[in-house]
C-alpha cells in the first residue's frame, strides 16, 4: 500500500532529525551530494543507490576525505540512508519524496539553529545586528514616486532622516 505524504514526512522528520542530530549535523548539500543521481533520474534505481552507499562508506570518491567537516556528513548521511533503506521497503517515488522532504527540512532547521546562534551572540554582544534588521527597516521604506534621476521626496527624506538616526544612536552606544 503507497504511503501517504503525511506517512511521508512524518519519516522525513525522524531522517532529518537523525541526519542533524548526529555528530555530524548533516546540511541538506551534503544529502543532495548522495542522492542526486538517484533524485534526478525518471526511473530511479533503488540498488544503483544502495551500491553508492557502499562505494561511499569505503572512501570511493574521495567524498570521505574534503574537508570541512563535508565528508563527515557525507559519512553519515550513507550510513543513515543504508539503514534507513535495509529497514523500508518504500517505493523509489517515495523515496525521492522522502529526500526532498528531508532536505527541506534539513534546510528549515538549519535556520532555526543559525537564529538560536545569533540571538546568543545579540545576547552577549548587544550591538551585533539581526540578520533581518536591514531587511525589516527597507521593507517598511516606501518606494519613491517616479521622476528626475537622483531626485529625492519628502518620504524619502524622512526615511533617509530615520536611518540617519538609527546610525548615530548605534554610534552613541558604541562609545559609551
Amino acid at each position: 500500500m503507497p504511503l501517504t505524504q503525511t506517512d511521508i514526512l512524518r519519516k522525513a522528520e525522524l531522517l532529518a532529525g537523525n541526519l542533524a542530530g548526529g555528530p555530524a549535523q548533516v546540511k541538506k548539500n551534503a544529502l543532495l551530494a548522495v542522492v542526486a543521481d538517484f533524485m534526478s533520474d525518471p526511473k530511479p534505481d533503488l540498488d544503483r543507490l544502495r551500491r553508492t552507499m557502499r562505494l561511499l562508506k569505503q572512501g570511493s570518491g574521495g567524498h570521505l576525505k574534503r574537508g570541512g567537516g563535508f565528508g563527515d556528513q557525507v559519512k553519515a548521511v550513507a550510513d543513515e540512508l543504508d539503514r534507513l533503506m535495509q529497514q523500508e521497503g518504500l517505493t523509489p517515488g517515495e523515496y525521492k519524496s522522502l529526500f526532498g522532504w528531508t532536505a527541506r527540512l534539513l534546510v528549515v532547521r538549519g535556520i532555526g539553529r543559525q537564529e538560536r546562534v545569533q540571538a546568543r551572540q545579540r545576547k552577549e554582544h548587544p550591538s551585533f545586528p539581526s540578520r533581518d534588521e536591514g531587511k525589516r527597516t527597507l521593507e517598511k521604506a516606501p518606494a519613491a514616486a517616479p521622476g528626475k534621476l537622483g531626485a529625492v521626496n519628502q518620504k524619502g527624506l524622512s526615511v533617509l532622516d530615520k536611518f540617519k538616526q538609527q546610525l548615530l544612536e548605534r554610534e552613541g552606544k558604541e562609545k559609551s
